[in-house]
């Protein structure tokens, strides 16, 4: 991504620089940002550890939740004091700095202390917040008012991505509000936290956005939601939302909508603010910095934020580094004596039982809070990831099996007759290049490391967490251990089998990838139903998800460059499918389905072909399978079956390097032209090919005085792309008459014709006939796929004319093909195809002001068959097509093709 040309517009001029490099390790970071250094600039001078103020910075809508004379007026005030803490807690750093800034990370154990005296009978309200992880860095907070009965606990973490030039802060953590009444009994409410997107990075002026919902669950039975929104591209305001109130019977009781930063309104009641933020705030008040600890947040860092605020950025920078420094020295020194850093006000526990209760009541996930942190689309109410596959049946109630097309292998694109040969073609090759199937133990895995071998595609399902395998301890680090770089080719490809998502197989998954140097390209996921059942086999982890239990995903990795437009040696297409809908093996629950090995053949023919963490039934022709540990290898009687290409063997480098096939000196299957014809095709990349050959004063074709190539060899066309032209010609065959032409016309280049075949430079005529557009009454091509469909064959046919170039230059004619022997176009434009690369002649290709064809062979064309290669796929022409039949004689008045087509 590129940045805007007004980027850094906000940036101090002395950290042009610094900003310019922040940006973009910001946008090749992977990961948590929050390990990433920011430049002093764009730092606030606060600490993390002192953001939990601002839930009582409105102190008497706090206070006033105790005042409610019945359960739904407290729920009210609760949702009315929580929206009012949004703007002090999002957007007062823009306010008071001029833009959002990054607090400082605070270090474990660091303390804040503050109050907010007792006003008017409010009661007195004290926090408390300590930094109770580093790695991650979590928070924790207590805010109290005993003489009201209010405690409000929580802790907050965020777990921050770059995409698409903005920032993503996924706030992990949630808040607990205990309200103890005069008659003893207490009522609670359970607080999740907006997700917030901060924009504004390219131009070194952030701001907040919140999205996302939120919830307020009370153990009253009251249910508060808020969905909040920005101001869109063409609507909206900044700093919207729209909240739900609804009662223990799930009815909406009132709607509130407005703006979080300024004023909000209740549906009941729109006369009066539900919300009103734009009156001053009450800042929280602490001791002098002299009677601070040195472990309190604000004696901590004053240096660094006195240089903040004074603009010292250097003298900021260097005391934020002695901090950081110190503090990693002291964990390295903990380690060593086995002194954990232990905690002063705050204990962590495994599960917290008010959110579990109160958490049911908009069906959130105690277990895998974190889960919804790290997957954007996590949904509680499935405990899963969200896919298409399942949403359909949790939406409808359909099996995905009965509505993904083409999910099973035999009806693979049965509405495609041409890709459905093109798989048995390719099946074919894939089987006459295969070798026996081999196989190592797993002890052998370093075997072929040490041969120095490597491997167009791996495929391997790792034992680890939601499999079966009797490897309990393996885990994902032992996966990232695994030498699959040293194994890798360049270029290559990996498939991983990661898991059901229930754990973090998918994000572990990734990461390993990462740490393989291979980029994450397709997710494939196997859904294991049948008609009658969703539950399918396999022993995959406990879950209420309707699908975590059916269904695996397998992350499809690509190490180096490869594109399908000018590598299909190496590959030809995409992946046939990313769903694979297969029942399992009810013997083995660990198996994965067999279309997986051919699904990777159709797609890479590379035939270096890799399998670890293989079984006996998975052993395959033309695959390398390293067994799993609890494996046995095959009996020697198998190894020694009569049908030797189909036995198993074991694997040595002498034999397999001899029986793997080469093509051309390249590890692939053979193609054919059948194959060439029917695969899809991609444009190729890249700017079109270099005209300069072509003389203004002396235009002569490309190639011209040489031989003509072989009529199915690869040509660059006009726009960059491969171009295969084949021409068939009965050897009796008589030329037309020649026929001239008048000077060339000034319209601009066509370098997209409606045939979608490229024409870069028609013909030009006299003055007369305006011809734009493409000429669909001049096409003699009948038709055909791709073409503009005219059977009429008029005495005027000519086959793409079009203007000249932008520069009027003369006698270009036809640049179709840039491949002409010295007599250029057989036949010129004398009533026969303008276009043929067969070559041969006379005085063809005429230099002169005239911009003719004139002269060239007499056996030119007027029946023929041609093979096309073009924009929209593959032409196949009749073989009796006749070509421009009509006598072109003087073609003089045939018009100023002004714009050409």
């Amino acid at each position: 991504m590129s940045a805007p040309s007004d980027a850094g517009a906000a940036v101090p001029q002395a950290q042009k620089g610094t900003w310019t490099s922040f940006v973009k390790s910001l946008a090749s970071f992977t990961g948590d940002l929050s390990s990433l250094t920011a430049p002093p600039f764009i730092l606030s001078p606060v600490s993390l550890t002192e953001f939990p103020a601002y839930w009582s910075e409105r102190p008497e809508l706090f206070s006033a939740i105790a005042d409610g004379k019945t359960e739904l007026d407290r729920a009210q005030a609760v949702l009315k004091w929580f929206i009012s803490t949004l703007k002090s807690q999002y957007t007062s750093r823009n306010e008071t700095m001029g833009s959002e800034k990054k607090p400082l990370n605070p270090v474990l154990g660091e303390l804040f202390y503050g109050y907010w005296p007792d006003k008017n009978g409010r009661g007195k309200q004290t926090i408390i917040v300590e930094q109770v992880s580093h790695h991650p860095p979590i928070t924790a907070y207590y805010l109290a008012n005993e003489a009201k009965g209010l405690a409000l606990q929580g802790h907050n973490a965020q777990k921050t991505t770059f995409s698409s030039g903005a920032i993503i802060v996924r706030q992990v953590g949630h808040a607990t509000l205990t309200l103890k009444l005069p008659s003893g009994s207490t009522e609670k409410y359970l607080i999740t936290l907006p997700k917030l997107r901060i924009d504004g990075i390219w131009y070194g002026s952030p701001y907040i956005e919140l999205t996302d919902t939120s919830y307020i669950a009370s153990s009253t039975g009251y249910v508060s939601t808020i969905k909040y929104e920005g101001k869109g591209y063409f609507s909206g305001k900044a700093h919207s939302f729209k909240a739900t109130l609804a009662g223990p019977d799930s009815s909406i009781i009132d709607t509130y909508e407005g703006q979080w930063d300024t004023q909000s309104h209740a549906k009941s009641n729109k006369n009066v603010a539900f919300t009103d933020v734009s009156g001053p705030k009450e800042e929280v008040s602490v001791g002098s910095l002299e009677e601070m600890s040195e472990w309190e947040t604000r004696k901590l860092w004053k240096v660094v934020a006195k240089g903040i605020r004074e603009g010292d950025f250097a003298a900021a920078s260097e005391d934020k580094t002695r901090i950081e420094n110190e503090q990693r020295q002291r964990r390295k020194d903990e380690a060593t004596a086995g002194t954990p850093w232990q905690l002063k006000h705050f204990v962590h526990v495994d599960s917290d039982e008010d959110y579990e209760k109160l958490g049911k009541l908009f069906k959130a996930a105690p277990a895998t809070e974190d889960v919804k942190e790290k997957y954007a689309n996590y949904v509680p109410e499935e405990e899963t990831i969200r896919n298409d596959y399942s949403q359909r049946h949790v939406d409808g109630g359909e099996w995905p099996q009965n509505w993904v097309l083409g999910a099973k292998l035999e009806q693979r694109f049965e509405e495609y007759p041409k890709q459905r040969r093109l798989l048995e073609l390719k099946r074919a090759a894939v089987a006459n290049a295969a070798h026996p199937p081999m196989h190592l133990s797993s002890s052998d895995l370093s075997t072929l490391v040490e041969s120095q071998c490597k491997f167009d595609v791996i495929l391997l399902d790792p034992p680890v967490s939601e499999t079966t395998d009797s490897s309990k301890d393996f885990t994902w680090n032992d996966v990232q251990a695994m030498p699959i770089p040293a194994l890798a080719a360049e270029p290559s490809f990996v498939f991983m089998w990661v898991g059901s998502g229930a754990g973090d197989g998918l994000e572990r998954g990734r990461e390993v990838l990462a740490r393989w140097g291979f980029r994450r390209c397709e997710d494939v996921v196997w859904v294991k139903t049948n008609k009658n059942d969703i539950r399918g086999p396999g022993g995959d982890v406990p879950t209420t998800s309707l699908f975590t239990r059916t269904k695996q995903h397998c992350l499809m990795g690509i190490k180096g460059t490869v594109r399908r437009s000018t590598d299909s040696w190496f590959v030809h297409c995409n992946i046939d499918t990313d769903v694979i809908i297969w029942d399992g093996d009810p013997t083995d629950p660990t198996r994965k389905p067999p279309e997986m090995h051919s699904l990777i053949e159709n797609f890479c023919l590379g035939t270096r072909r890799l399998e670890i963490f293989g079984k006996q039934t998975s052993l395959r022709r033309g695959w390398v399978t390293v067994l799993s540990a609890n494996v046995a290898t095959p009996p020697k009687e198998q190894e020694g079956a009569d049908n030797e290409e189909l036995a198993p063997v074991r694997w040595d480098k002498a034999t397999w390097e001899t029986s793997v096939h080469r093509e051309n000196g390249k590890y692939v299957v053979p193609s054919s032209q059948e194959i060439e014809i029917l695969r899809p095709k991609s444009p190729q990349r890249g700017p079109p090919n270099n005209m300069n050959n072509i003389s203004m004063s002396n235009p002569k074709p490309p190639f011209s005085g040489g031989p003509s190539p072989h009529p199915q060899t690869p040509m660059p066309n006009m726009l960059g792309k491969p171009l295969h032209i084949g021409f068939q010609r009965p050897p009796s065959m008589p030329g037309r008459p020649d026929g001239g032409m008048g000077q060339m016309g000034p319209g601009p280049m066509a370098m997209g014709m409606p045939v979608n075949m490229n024409m870069g430079m028609g013909m030009g005529g006299g003055p007369g006939m305006n011809m734009f557009g493409g000429m669909p009454n001049m096409m003699g091509v009948g038709p055909q796929n791709g073409m503009m469909p005219n059977p009429g064959m008029m005495s005027n046919n000519m086959f793409g004319m079009g203007g000249g170039m932008p520069v009027g230059m003369p006698g270009h004619g036809m640049m179709f093909n840039q491949n002409f022997a010295s007599g250029g176009f057989d036949g010129g434009m004398g009533g026969n195809m303008p276009f043929d690369q067969m070559g041969g002649g006379g005085p063809g290709w005429d230099g002169s002001q005239r911009g003719a064809f004139q002269g060239g062979n007499s056996d030119g064309m007027m029946q023929q068959q041609m093979f096309m290669n073009n924009m929209m796929g593959n032409v196949q022409l009749p073989p009796r097509f006749n070509g421009n039949m009509g006598n072109m004689g003087n073609m003089g008045n045939m018009g100023n093709m002004n714009g050409g087509f």
